[in-house]
């Protein structure tokens, strides 16, 4: 049967009167099987549904990055006139490359597949404007969204030049992620925040006289002067780069470039030809104007170290500004600034981030190249925090993209709906005593999956959270249940919150010397492997939580995963003052 390819949630680009075949669940929202009752359709599988080939991928990528990386610096340095090191160029341009080489290799097997398994008689083509991302964060967002996946299906379609009717559709909408209102800030407290915002950068100049040089370290104020006082140096507190660049680019052309990767299959060739018409901006047309303007900040000179534990991904600004002080000689730190570091299978940005640092301090997990220190996030923490002991059960949920952006041991895409139902079937089997104390604590972004509103339509009656501070919530809480190998349940773990963690282990793939760890938690109910198991071991102890928490061989499990995991430490700055003094 011949079927018409729809190929995202753009709803323009649909037809009803025809056979149709969805290329992936990112085109459905909950509404749409109402409006689709009476059309013949069906939605293609996920490619990546099958993990193992979804890992051996992910090799065969981290592989051609390798490579990629080099012919990509040298076309950066011919273009730009310089001469900077591979190094440079990875610390620069990689993180976008990485993601970027990811998510167009998704949508080329998913095409590849529909074309494979589908007799495809037409599809639609949506005329799009700036698909062109002005930085890395500015491509993450876009590769969130519809209009920029659709740009790529496009090309792709137009690439393999299947033999279907194309039909040409002209939209100057733009779509836009949903933000959960939970997280909603007012009028008046996005106002100050901008304010703030503006003014964050006014003491900048006196971090230039200091040796080691912090920028979103993942430290508090408090802990971060404490730690620059041992230093000896003055306590600046600087979270990102400022935003100097406000106005609106608009180049009509793109300067002719092109990067000579040595394609050796279909897929390399048809990189080859999208490369140099998605590499950002910042790293092309407005690079220079970025070097002029990195002139203009009052950052020192000549640092002998910078540390940073969140800006080595999106923070274009400082990566271009660190990678040319590392060409003087300063060396960079790297912290982690995050769950599932240490533990997942695969993780491109834990790889990255210990490749292009001269020091990696971890949360507490050893590897090469890897220094465990007590985590600069949990030391933060309240150690006589107090928990609700006749709370709610507060159930915190997280989400992925409905359009896989990097290749992690998560679940991804499509994959997000089978996490939902195992969120409603625990929901389902906690019975109707425990059920009516559930809290829900929504991700900030749902990436248009709206898993509240999808577990909310079986169960109305639950409360949702929406408090921003995760500390805030658990406080009202007897439980804390995570869902996800993220950071939120290693801060529920260090704080010593009674808690119950699932997840299904087909999509959070551990690497191997962490298995017993995970295990041990196992041992004492906090983790579980499904909802069914998880939910029996909440109702079990929900009217005596305490008894079953604070237990020895629980306590024991517990802090021995901490000290792993969620490192703290009385004596913290003593251990990170040693570690910096002898970078």
């Amino acid at each position: 049967m011949k079927r018409y390819l729809i190929t995202t949630a753009i709803k323009e680009t649909w037809r009803f009167d025809v056979p149709l075949i969805f290329l992936g669940d990112w085109c459905l929202s909950i509404e749409d099987k109402e409006q689709l009752k009476d059309t013949d359709y069906v939605v293609q599988d996920y490619h990546w549904n099958d993990r193992d080939t979804m890992y051996k991928d992910y090799l065969y990528l981290k592989k051609f990055h390798e490579d990629l990386i080099v012919c990509v610096a040298k076309g950066l340095n011919s273009y730009h006139g310089s001469e900077h090191s591979i190094r440079y160029w990875e610390i620069v341009v990689g993180p976008w490359l990485i993601f970027f080489t990811q998510s167009v290799y998704d949508r080329w097997k998913s095409i590849n597949k529909v074309v494979e398994n589908y007799n495809i008689d037409g599809t639609s083509q949506v005329k799009t404007a700036d698909t062109l991302p002005y930085n890395f964060s500015d491509f993450y967002n876009m590769a969130a969204g519809d209009y920029w996946n659709h740009y790529i299906f496009t090309e792709v379609v137009n690439y393999m030049e299947l033999d279907c009717k194309i039909n040409k559709v002209e939209l100057d909408q733009v779509y836009k992620t949903k933000i959960n209102s939970g997280y909603s800030l007012s009028r008046l407290k996005l106002l100050a925040k901008n304010i703030i915002k503006k003014q964050m950068h006014f003491f900048d100049f006196l971090s230039s006289f200091n040796k080691v040089f912090f920028i979103g370290s993942y430290f508090s104020v408090a802990s971060q002067a404490r730690l620059a006082i041992r230093l000896g140096q003055i306590p600046v507190f600087i979270k990102k780069s400022p935003d100097l660049n406000k106005k609106k680019y608009l180049h009509k052309y793109r300067p002719n470039i092109k990067f000579d990767i040595h394609p050796k299959n279909d897929f390399e060739r048809f990189f080859e030809n999208i490369l140099p018409k998605q590499i950002p901006l910042i790293y092309l047309e407005e690079y220079g104007n970025t070097l002029v303007d990195i002139q203009k900040i009052s950052w020192p000179k000549a640092p002998k170290v910078v540390f940073t534990a969140g800006n080595t991904i999106f923070d274009d600004f400082f990566k271009i500004w660190v990678a040319l002080k590392i060409e003087k000689g300063t060396k960079l730190v790297v912290g982690q600034h995050g769950g599932l570091y240490g533990s997942g299978k695969w993780e491109p940005s834990e790889d990255h981030d210990i490749s292009i640092s001269d020091k990696y301090f971890s949360w507490g997990w050893n590897a090469k190249g890897v220094k465990p220190l007590p985590s600069q996030k949990m030391i933060n923490f309240n150690r006589s925090f107090s928990y609700d002991k006749q709370g709610c059960l507060l159930h915190v949920l997280g989400a992925v993209p409905r359009y896989s952006i990097r290749m992690y041991s998560v679940p991804i895409s499509s994959q997000m709906l089978k996490y939902i139902d195992d969120q409603l079937l625990f929901i389902n089997l906690l019975g109707e005593s425990v059920r009516r104390e559930v809290v829900l604590r929504g991700s900030m972004n749902e990436y248009g999956w709206n898993e509240v509103e999808r577990i909310k339509e079986h169960y109305p009656a639950l409360v949702e959270c929406n408090a921003n501070k995760m500390q805030k919530s658990m406080k009202r809480a007897r439980l804390f249940v995570g869902t996800m190998n993220t950071t939120a349940f290693l801060e529920a773990l260090a704080v010593n919150m009674p808690t119950i963690i699932f997840w299904n282990p087909s999509y959070w793939e551990l690497r191997e010397c962490t298995i017993d760890d995970y295990n041990n938690l196992k041992k004492v109910g906090i983790l579980h492997d499904s909802p069914e198991s998880a939910a029996e071991m909440a109702h079990k102890v929900w009217d005596d939580i305490d008894s079953w928490w604070w237990r020895s061989d629980t306590q024991k499990a517990r802090a021995e995963f901490c000290f792993k995991f969620a490192r703290m430490s009385s004596d913290w700055d003593d251990q990170w003052f040693d570690a910096l003094k002898n970078v």
